[in-house]
């Protein structure tokens, strides 16, 4: 086990909008790049060199899109408000947007029209795949409707599912709130009592976290390991096919912390702790990024959890953080989406939404969307 050293503690109605008001937050230390405050020089207004990236699958749970990020000042290009508070993540195909709420699903363009509306008393979050979207319902079913909005099936689930189905080798499966794993073939894995957040697959195992602070580790009707974390899942697990990443929660007065697990057997490869109980799930990228409630952002190296780069937003951070190719994305309680640098944790710009993010941002070409808790979703573009 590599450990690191204990971090110290910290003393559908679419509406255009002008509003855009941009919160400029000072850079935290002499590496990090400035924030913008108004139109971007030129020789800073060119995009970078592309990098090497090699993306995550949408089922690794890595919140990681390799798109062209927004240039310039950031600006709100459209909101549509879908009249139901937005907590889940948002799926994308295409240049459409998928997303669920108060029952019924939504389907939206990439210009902010709403394409078509079903009320399929949803619960949970949506996974597409080719044939389309992966509907949890209320009524312990998940319901298969093409991308234009027909269903086409409905599977019986056996229990309410716990977030969202997730693809484990070409197939769609799932864990229940009570624990139970479940696949569209028929096959079923009483692997626990209990589910948190959003499961994840690699190319070999569906994982998932507990209220009680396990990792489990299932395969096609086995459970293949079960790993204990010093407290309770935060917001769900991201996989590769080498690791599996996880932030929890602290208890009996400690902090909570991230940890990284070998996912072929899940081996404690490394722990850190964090300043407080993390806000939401990690991200991966070229480093595992996540933030806790006090407002402080980290980044890890994710073979050895050595801490690559902080950052800090005034408040506390209410999403899960989200990579693009040149820009990392993460909404925060006063109603900001905040872009930092992936690189070094520098700042970039802050914008004000309005209301209070409640979804993990997703990217389109050249736009960041993010639901709100007044059931609105935004999208922020460069000017």
């Amino acid at each position: 086990m590599t450990s690191s050293p204990r971090l110290p503690p910290r003393s559908p109605r679419l509406v255009l909008t002008a509003f855009s008001l941009i919160v400029a937050c000072a850079p935290k230390g002499s590496t990090h790049r400035r924030v913008v405050t108004g139109s971007l020089p030129a020789e800073a207004a060119t995009a970078p060199s592309p990098k090497s990236v090699t993306p995550h699958a949408w089922s690794s749970g890595a919140r990681h899109q390799v798109v062209r990020d927004p240039s310039g000042s950031p600006s709100v290009v459209w909101r549509v408000d879908l009249g139901t508070p937005l907590v889940h993540d948002l799926v994308v195909r295409g240049s459409q947007l998928y997303t669920a709420g108060g029952g019924e699903v939504f389907c939206v363009r990439a210009d902010g029209s709403t394409c078509w509306t079903a009320d399929l008393e949803a619960v949970g979050g949506l996974a597409a795949r080719g044939s389309g979207l992966a509907v949890p319902t209320e009524r312990e079913t998940l319901i298969d409707v093409a991308f234009d909005g027909a269903v086409q099936e409905t599977l019986s689930t056996t229990g309410i599912i716990a977030d969202s189905p997730v693809v484990l080798s070409g197939e769609l499966v799932w864990v229940t709130s009570t624990g139970q794993v479940g696949s569209e073939t028929g096959w079923t894995v009483a692997a626990s009592d209990s589910a948190v957040g959003r499961p994840a697959a690699n190319e070999r195992h569906l994982f998932f976290g507990t209220e009680t602070g396990d990792i489990i580790a299932v395969n096609r009707a086995q459970t293949q390991w079960r790993a204990v974390l010093p407290g309770p899942v935060v917001g769900g697990v991201v996989a590769t096919n080498a690791r599996v990443f996880a932030a929890y929660r602290g208890e009996k007065g400690r902090p909570g912390g991230v940890t990284a697990l070998a996912a072929d057997s899940g081996e404690l490869l490394w722990r850190m702790p964090l300043s407080e109980t993390p806000a939401a799930a990690p991200a991966l990228g070229e480093y595992l990024v996540v933030a806790d409630r006090s407002g402080e952002i980290f980044a890890f190296e994710t073979e050895t959890g050595d801490l690559a780069w902080t950052a800090e937003v005034a408040g506390s951070p209410v999403t899960a953080p989200t990579l693009g190719q040149f820009g990392l994305y993460i909404g925060n309680a006063d109603g900001r989406l905040h872009r930092f640098d992936p690189d070094d944790g520098g700042e970039i710009w802050s914008i004000q939404l309005g209301a209070t993010p409640s979804t993990a941002p997703i990217l389109l070409p050249q736009t960041v969307v993010i639901g709100t808790t007044d059931g609105n979703l935004i999208a922020v573009g460069g000017k």
